[in-house]
């Protein structure tokens, strides 16, 4: 009776054999199916332990692996977008060269970005599509430029949720200020997640904060991580209007010996996961096959 179930399988054998004929115990006189460790497994069991086999070689790792080619990628990337004051002073050529090294990226990409530790952090921004598009046209504008010196560009994703873009400068090179935006992380899931945005504030010196158009606010925003490694994070804006561009941004990892003791830095740090938590979340970035 098994002799004839087995035959009734040979089709199906035949078209999956290829994928993982190397992982099964093979004996001489045998089919390839059979298990001798467990002999009660059942025909879909068997059936089961292929196609995973199989499928698992090719998808993408839950962890960076860094390649030539990537490597290459990464740092021609960042050799472009250094220089161009986050966005605002990229030529035409520029643009369209580091828009088509976020594409080819996109194949180096980790499974499940939003849920890898690499995900949080602090991180510069070194090139925006649309320059306006962090701290608005008045600060990122020729006005902000020139009042407003030594604009540094940071984002500061602190576990669980809290999403914050930070702008900070000197007003005429004297008087320190900053411009800010929080937010919370939601709906995170593979590729993509969602932001939901409050009016962004400044302040200059010791003044309190003065909200920025608040009417338009609160806001939600869908962003796409086209790659993630442990020094770059590339993301794109997915605005809900077709008529509206996407809006790359290109961001480096702040190093830890970099940062200031900032409030962020220290909740940042106090957030942080423990190694089990660590691996738990790495366990929950796997993919679950049936």
């Amino acid at each position: 009776m098994e002799c004839c179930r087995l035959k009734g399988l040979q089709p199906i054998t035949a078209s999956l054999a290829p994928l993982a004929l190397q992982r099964l115990p093979v004996r001489s006189g045998r089919s390839p199916l059979r298990l001798r460790q467990n002999p009660r497994l059942d025909l879909t069991s068997r059936h089961q332990v292929v196609v995973r086999a199989g499928l698992l070689d090719f998808l993408p790792s839950s962890q960076p692996k860094s390649t030539p080619q990537s490597t290459e990628l990464v740092n021609r990337l960042i050799e472009l977008s250094e220089p161009t004051n986050s966005g605002l002073k990229a030529s035409k050529t520029s643009r369209e060269e580091i828009a088509s090294l976020a594409e080819q990226l996109k194949p180096f990409r980790i499974r499940n970005p939003t849920k890898s530790p690499l995900f949080w952090g602090q991180f510069e921004l070194l090139y925006c599509s649309l320059a306006i598009a962090t701290g608005g046209p008045f600060i990122r504008g020729p006005a902000g430029q020139a009042l407003l010196w030594g604009q540094q560009l940071r984002q500061v994703l602190t576990r669980p949720s809290t999403y914050l873009n930070r702008i900070e400068f000197r007003g005429l090179g004297l008087i320190p200020g900053e411009a800010k935006q929080l937010g919370l992380i939601n709906a995170a899931a593979g590729n993509n997640f969602k932001v939901t945005l409050e009016a962004p504030t400044i302040k200059f010196g010791n003044g309190a904060d003065k909200v920025q158009g608040a009417k338009s606010y609160p806001t939600q925003r869908s962003f796409e991580v086209l790659y993630l490694d442990e020094q770059l994070k590339i993301i794109k804006y997915l605005p809900q209007d077709v008529e509206i561009d996407p809006v790359l941004f290109v961001q480096r990892r702040v190093p830890v010996e970099a940062l200031a003791a900032t409030p962020e830095a220290i909740q940042q740090e106090e957030a942080a996961p423990s190694a089990d938590q660590q691996e738990e979340e790495e366990q929950e970035a796997e993919p679950v096959l049936a």
